[in-house]
């Protein structure tokens, strides 16, 4: 194994079947012949090389970890020399001195005949299954209280939600690798385990990470599920005697067909309800998730009350958490998952009220992955108000912001809605809800 700078027992990178194919292009665009490489001059490691359908990406680490995307550029009917390649950085830090000289360099030697003899390996490596970046796979969590550790068993799942960012192509670890990346998280000080996927309840071995994790101290272990395997009898059972605390269940709509339409796997709504109803009868407290989409936005308001109809008051459902769609994997789907903020505006308030008069919890409205302050008032009786000490890569403040009353608690919007709606993301609050 691999001992990686941030402390987990990576597989070994000569394991990457990819890895004869990033070093042949590595060679050909920037002179390396081997991977991972040190990269003195500006301070920086290149570890891997990737290739989507567009773009050329160099991973790089050191006192930050970033990305050089390449893409070329061809104007139809263009002559080969007339090629142009766009060099990107792309961190998740501060942009420093080092990275921008990076970026120079690389723009002053991508030369439309170093592309050209890189495509053969580069259109090699295309056609190879995805090998994820290992910190989708394993990390401490970003935004989140506390320090939560997060491993992801794989990327197989048995629904098809259309605003998932993943892969289904992507390949994933063996038992062995999440019990080892498990037991890192644990010894570098994580006291709680988030176990996700693609669907973790697809791995046989599950009752077993959450054992292991137990046994290593962790107070929580939550394990995040579409439920539906869990429909099945003593599969909830057995995962509450392994020493599951939590369970966090997507459940987006309270129309069925709604609901299978969003996770495009028709009859599984009616599963997932099955499968929370087995966990809370094994003792298993539950949090249901619900992703605000435009799909499902028109039938946001009607969920509270399905909730309560369908489990009762029930001690171990925890609440509702209402987050907003990342970028999909599938980029042609973005205009159709992305929800008006505008619309969100109308709707989540409704949603608010109906669930706190049912005596439903609502949660996740001030976390990382909930919609801007100003989407519902910054309401009080679902946030905090705290201040927000991090930045994360995936949210920013556009200048509509700054005079807002709420700014220093919010997270900000989501690229994908600023890029669409630009400023009508934000409606700036003039005053601090009390």
């Amino acid at each position: 194994m691999d001992g990686g700078r941030d402390g987990f027992r990576d597989p070994p990178a000569s394991a990457r079947g990819s890895l004869p194919l990033e070093v042949e292009v590595a060679r050909a665009l920037v002179g390396a012949t081997t991977l991972p490489v040190a990269l003195p001059r500006f301070g920086l490691v290149l570890e891997r090389v990737r290739a989507d359908s567009r773009s050329v990406c160099l991973e790089l680490s050191g006192d930050v970890v970033a990305t050089a995307r390449l893409t070329p550029r061809r104007a139809p009917l263009a002559p080969p020399e007339r090629l142009e390649i766009e060099v990107g950085i792309e961190t998740s830090g501060a942009r420093s001195p080092a990275l921008e000289a990076l970026g120079a360099r690389l723009r002053r030697a991508m030369t439309p005949a170093r592309w050209q003899a890189a495509e053969p390996a580069i259109g090699a490596l295309r056609a190879l299954p995805i090998e994820p970046p290992l910190a989708f796979l394993r990390q401490l969590v970003a935004g989140v209280g506390g320090r939560q550790g997060l491993v992801r068993t794989g990327f197989r799942c048995n629904q098809d939600c259309g605003m998932c960012w993943q892969s289904r192509d992507w390949g994933g670890p063996d038992a062995a690798q999440v019990t080892r990346w498990i037991e890192d998280l644990a010894a570098a000080g994580a006291t709680s385990l988030l176990l996700s996927g693609g669907e973790p309840t697809l791995d046989a071995a599950l009752p077993s990470y959450v054992a292991r994790a137990r046994a290593l101290g962790l107070r929580a272990v939550t394990l995040e599920t579409n439920a539906v395997q869990l429909a099945k009898p003593g599969r909830a059972a057995a995962l509450a005697a392994a020493g599951l605390t939590d369970a966090f269940v997507s459940l987006h709509s309270a129309d069925a067909r709604v609901s299978d339409a969003i996770t495009r796997t028709p009859g599984t709504h009616a599963r997932t309800l099955e499968g929370v109803c087995r966990l809370l009868d094994a003792g298993v407290p539950v949090t249901l998730n619900a992703v605000m989409t435009a799909e499902g936005l028109a039938t946001l308001a009607a969920l509270p009350a399905f909730i309560h109809a369908t489990f009762g008051a029930h001690p171990r459902l925890k609440g509702l958490m209402l987050s907003l769609p990342t970028s999909p994997f599938d980029a042609a789907l973005l205009d159709a998952i992305v929800p008006d903020p505008a619309r969100v505006r109308e709707e989540l308030p409704r949603v608010i009220d109906r669930a706190l008069a049912l005596g439903l919890d609502v949660l996740g409205l001030d976390g990382p992955c909930g919609p801007q302050l100003c989407a519902f008032g910054a309401d009080r009786r679902v946030t905090s108000g705290s201040p927000v000490t991090e930045r994360l890569e995936f949210r920013v403040h556009v200048s509509a912001c700054d005079g807002c009353a709420v700014r220093d608690a919010c997270f900000g919007v989501r690229p994908e809605q600023l890029a669409r709606f630009g400023d009508a993301c934000v409606a700036p609050l003039v005053t601090r809800p009390r």
